[in-house]
């Protein structure tokens, strides 16, 4: 194999019908050399036997395959195999533009940049969304103490307050973006194995970087359908524990003096505790009775570090919804919380047929 500038890493999973138009949009790519890791997650489908295939078929495929153990850990089986200067994260049913090689490779060629972040399209079955900000530089550069500092504040609040919207942009996810991959590795960056694991790696790695580019273009295709919507998780705040412990410690061990991070925690204990709302406590396909999805919210809501966090979250700048969340769960009641996310539920679902 020749030099690999780029590789791009895709974890797959039950993505027989979305896989040929992800990989095809990568190994479209012309502006530099790439290869193209896949990692079959034990998938139960034909998606494994795709990836075989497309090995045999093209020598910049290369096909890792594991017992079943989750995006996090197929992120960072693939990392670690990666030959390439750069890494790139995309998941399955997801797709790139063509014209991505030919816009990032001047950025790219900077050796100071550490992570080239793009913006995303968000398409639904019946539209598309653009997530550009319209900046009139066409691109936004992280370099500074306080720029970077800003960045990991907003993996604890995303409606961080800050020169252009951070909150409109892809920073907490893997994907979408090229990350070099000697700094990864030096860094020892990589990605819990459990749920919610974006948000630690992606915090710790915007406090590891040099330099942060931000290009308001649109390269990356994110497929919003129905199994891409928070799906039921029984136990969900057992399942997110390693995830916020992460986060926790992370902030602990490096700004423990730091007000302003301690009170921007409280807003990461928010946000999980939503997903549990979500996907567990208030999702409509949880079999428990009423009474016992009461219990175990408040059961929840006492356990640490919830117990404080809407106490102490500061609700100027946050979006309405989260602010009505905030405020109802100070009431001490549930059923408005229940009704608040059944209703939410069934109108995304409904947007999405």
């Amino acid at each position: 194999m020749n030099k690999v500038d780029v590789s791009f890493i895709v974890p797959v999973y039950k993505a027989e019908q979305y896989l040929k138009k992800c990989t095809d949009s990568i190994l479209n790519q012309q502006g530099f050399s790439l290869e193209l890791i896949l990692i079959d997650d034990e998938s139960p489908d034909k998606s494994g036997a795709m990836c075989d295939e497309m090995a045999v078929n093209d020598s910049r495929v290369r096909v890792i395959h594991q017992k079943n153990a989750g995006q996090g850990a197929a992120r960072n089986a693939g990392a670690k195999e990666a030959q390439g200067q750069w890494l790139f994260f995309v998941d399955d049913d997801d797709w790139l533009e063509d014209n991505l090689s030919d816009a990032a490779v001047p950025y790219l060629q900077d050796s100071s940049l550490d992570i080239l972040v793009t913006a995303k399209r968000d398409v639904q079955p019946s539209k598309a969304i653009e997530g550009t900000i319209n900046l009139s530089s066409g691109y936004h550069v992280f370099e500074s103490k306080e720029a970077l500092r800003a960045l990991q504040l907003n993996m604890l609040n995303f409606f961080t307050v800050y020169d252009i919207p951070l909150h409109k942009i892809p920073f907490v996810t893997p994907w979408g973006k090229f990350i070099r991959n000697s700094y990864w590795q030096a860094n020892n960056l990589n990605f819990i194995e459990g749920y919610g694991e974006d948000r630690p790696c992606m915090f710790k790695a915007y406090g590891c970087a040099r330099k942060v580019v931000y290009l308001d273009r649109v390269f990356y295709n994110y497929r919003i359908h129905q199994s891409t919507m928070r799906k039921y998780l029984p136990n969900a705040i057992k399942r997110y524990q390693l995830s916020l412990g992460t986060i926790h410690s992370e902030v602990r061990q490096g700004f423990s003096e730091d007000k302003e991070f301690k009170s921007e925690l409280a807003q990461t204990d928010v946000a999980y505790f939503s997903y549990c709302i979500t996907q567990d406590y208030c999702h409509p396909d949880n079999p428990q009775s009423y009474a016992v999805r009461k219990k175990r919210y408040y059961d929840g809501l006492k356990r640490r570090p919830y117990a404080n966090a809407f106490t102490h979250a500061i609700t100027k700048g946050l979006p309405f919804r989260r602010r009505v969340l905030i405020w109802l769960i100070k009431t001490g009641l549930f059923w408005p919380v229940d009704l608040m996310f059944k209703a939410d539920f069934y109108l995304r679902f409904k947007t999405q047929k």
